[in-house]
């Protein structure tokens, strides 16, 4: 059974109006969200992490050694590489993760994922039925699909997650990832797609986070307990 021991997070959380602050970095309930999708990681044993784009090396610097000190992290490698296409041409499968896209679930998006991976090695993608996708695909079982198309008109959505294969590679060193994808099916290799269970939000401003930290809050912290009966207690709720 094949494992993945590397990951690409693309670090594209920007709030309107937070201009200039590292996203990834707002907490959501104790931890940072970036932590969040790290544990995430960690949990499937992935220990090499590639962080887009390179130009936020410096504003994660900080963060990123005051995490190293911890022993749960001694053993993890942080690097900046240009782009995904330069990190995939090295031939590994990896996992992609997009910061603004946010999935909380019992499970684990992740472990979602790599369930399909170790019985298909094949690529998978993260999908979520939504009205107006752009994803179209064929049912194989509950919740699993065959991916045909990424770039037309289907029920599903993309939740910039997803397994990329070392065969990936050969695909994506030109175009996007929308292209390789498309490229791939030409040529008739297969995709995956897993339809993720769990609450899904889209980072992209005020609103949407505070909605995602307040899901949070209520739902997954170690404190929701304190805070709903705070909140009944002032007559909040």
């Amino acid at each position: 059974m094949k494992e993945i021991k590397k990951a690409v997070v693309d670090l594209n959380l920007e709030i309107e109006g937070l201009e200039g602050l590292l996203g990834e970095l707002l907490p959501l309930g104790e931890k940072p969200i970036l932590e969040i999708i790290l544990k995430d990681l960690l949990k499937e044993g992935i220990k090499e992490i590639a962080f887009l784009p390179p130009q936020k090396e410096k504003d994660m610097k900080a963060f990123l050694k005051a995490l190293s000190v911890r022993p749960e992290y001694e053993e993890i490698s942080f690097s900046f590489p240009r782009s995904l296409k330069e990190e995939m041409k090295k031939g590994d499968d990896l996992v992609f993760l997009s910061s603004s896209d946010l999935l909380l679930s019992e499970s684990g998006s992740l472990e979602q994922l790599m369930k399909v991976f170790r019985t298909s090695e094949r690529p998978v993608l993260g999908l979520k039925k939504e009205e107006g996708g752009e994803v179209k695909t064929e049912k194989i079982a509950r919740r699993l699909y065959k991916i045909e198309s990424v770039s037309g008109e289907g029920e599903f959505i993309f939740l910039g997650r997803a397994v990329f294969t070392s065969l990936s590679s050969k695909f994506f060193s030109k175009g996007t990832i929308i292209e390789g994808l498309e490229e791939m099916d030409r040529k008739g290799h297969t995709v995956y797609g897993i339809e993720l269970e769990g609450k899904y939000f889209k980072i992209t401003d005020k609103e949407s986070y505070l909605k995602a930290s307040s899901y949070y809050f209520f739902k997954k912290s170690p404190l929701s307990s304190k805070i709903n009966k705070f909140l009944e207690e002032e007559k909040l709720l």
